[in-house]
């Protein structure tokens, strides 16, 4: 548009996820093959460990709901060049009992991660069209995400919160309203369904149609 496309020219097609590996899974059986308590509040965040990632903000988020919630839990699940960073704010903050990095782990063990969680965070400070977010979603996870790539067109009230972006504050503020709330994780799941490589294909399929006629 900025260029002066022709807006009747344009067409978005969104990126996917594949609903053979994420789909709703009960939470309780996830945490158990997981090895994670039942009894604690959890938040899971998957990505690389890269400062655009924000994962810094996420730790500090923490730090601030720490005092609330003494069972609360944070697993990020990924590896980067932020480890020995973010390790290293972990054990200032004293977190070491409540923030783990998990690794990175197969794809077809996020599935489980995604289940288990009782929110799922995107702390990003820059991101484009997150699969992520869609993932989780079709896992049936709530989602507090910051305001950043397509983020806006996919979250609403009834799967999650979106956030400020490069603000701990905002993001605990996003994370402690979610876990305060009581969500229908089936409807979650369904927001997500429209959303799947398959429904991709469809809508290209339907412009490489128009296109050849």
């Amino acid at each position: 548009l900025r260029i002066g496309i022709n807006e009747k020219k344009i067409e978005v097609v969104n990126n996917g996820f594949n609903d053979k590996f994420f789909f709703q899974m009960n939470k309780d059986k996830s945490r158990k093959n997981l090895g994670i308590e039942n009894t604690n509040k959890i938040v899971v965040a998957v990505g690389n460990l890269e400062k655009v990632k924000g994962y810094d903000l996420l730790i500090k988020a923490i730090h601030i709901l720490k005092s609330k919630y003494i069972k609360l839990q944070c697993y990020i699940v990924g590896g980067g060049s932020q480890y020995n960073r973010l390790k290293s704010l972990v054990e200032e903050l004293n977190l070491d009992d409540c923030v783990f990095f998990v690794g990175a782990k197969p794809h077809n063990e996020i599935p489980l991660w995604m289940n288990s969680c009782d929110t799922f965070v995107i702390s990003s400070r820059i991101e484009s069209a997150s699969v992520v977010v869609l993932e989780a979603m079709a896992c049936g996870s709530p989602i507090v995400a910051t305001k950043v790539g397509i983020i806006s067109d996919v979250v609403n009230n009834k799967v999650g919160v979106i956030v400020n972006k490069n603000n701990e504050i905002s993001l605990a503020a996003g994370i402690e309203w979610v876990l305060n709330q009581d969500w229908n994780r089936t409807v979650i799941s369904k927001q997500a369904s429209k959303y799947t490589w398959n429904n991709a294909v469809v809508q290209i399929r339907k412009i490489y149609d128009i296109c050849l006629r």
